[in-house]
């Protein structure tokens, strides 16, 4: 187990496809800061009295102090409310494992390894390590760009609830990542799971999400239901800075149950269906 780890963790540090996805993950972050800096501290400095505006930005919105320091964790909150760095991570794990099929990589090991179970653990190890750098050098560039533009203006004032907004949206980054995985098993490819984590991270099924939210609510004559308390993405999008403690647990419940139900389906495909 430990050389099939080695070798896929080999495989990603020599890719081609991490090293462009890092680069594209701190262009981005470096994007965002420089379009809230604009808007904060050049564009919008001389309209009227008010000394806070608000930047509207997916389904978040930023109240950015123009005469005070900027506070990291909002700042965090209001860049990874998208669908960066989310999207990268997926289309990366899309492009790592499906590579392995149209290579041989896998039909070449598979004889090496008679429980495949490992074959899928080994790769869930990979995409844990390649979330975890995504989202690490995305938010260090965040803070770092955020301490230039604004001159070390900035401020954190609650460390471990930034570390934990962080972790939970990871982890459902993680899951996400998990499923792309399931269908790079299921079509013994990469383009189906590129394209439903594209779809899915961009948050284009979320209309039907809010169709099923409207049709419960003009049913039951309540508004309680949110179907996207039990989706990956929807879940994501509702992990913010300032988010409830039971928001968090419940993203981390969310996340472990998917997670599970996508590695169990995972493995069962790959004992099942033949590798070429």
């Amino acid at each position: 187990m430990l050389n099939l780890i080695r070798m896929d963790f080999y495989r990603l540090k020599h890719s081609n496809a991490f090293i462009t996805m890092l680069i594209l993950t701190a262009a981005t972050a470096f994007l965002h800061i420089l379009a809230l800096w604009y808007f904060s501290d050049v564009l919008l400095k001389g309209l009227g009295d008010s000394d806070e505006i608000i930047i509207g930005y997916g389904l978040s919105s930023l109240g950015i102090n123009i005469l005070g320091g900027k506070e990291l964790g909002e700042i965090l909150s209001f860049c990874m409310s998208g669908f960066f760095p989310i999207m990268y991570s997926v289309l990366l794990t899309g492009i790592f494992c499906g590579a392995e099929y149209k290579n041989g990589f896998l039909k070449n090991i598979s004889g090496l390894y008679p429980s495949r179970s490992k074959l899928i653990i080994s790769k869930f190890a990979v995409i844990g390590f390649q979330t975890f750098i995504i989202f690490t050098v995305y938010a260090v560039a965040v803070i770092l760009f955020s301490v230039i533009f604004w001159f070390g203006n900035c401020r954190i004032d609650n460390f471990p609830q930034i570390l934990g907004f962080i972790f939970v949206k990871m982890l459902l980054c993680f899951t996400l990542s998990a499923l792309v995985q399931f269908f790079c098993v299921l079509t013994r490819g990469g383009a189906l799971g590129i394209t439903m984590g594209m779809l899915i991270s961009c948050g284009v099924f979320g209309i039907f999400g809010t169709g099923l939210n409207i049709m419960v609510a003009m049913a039951t004559r309540s508004t309680g239901f949110d179907i996207f308390y039990f989706t990956i993405k929807g879940m994501a999008d509702k992990m913010k800075f300032d988010a409830p403690g039971k928001d968090m647990l419940w993203g981390i419940l969310v996340a472990v149950v998917y997670t599970t139900l996508f590695t169990f389906f995972s493995i069962l495909l790959m004992k099942k269906k033949e590798i070429r």
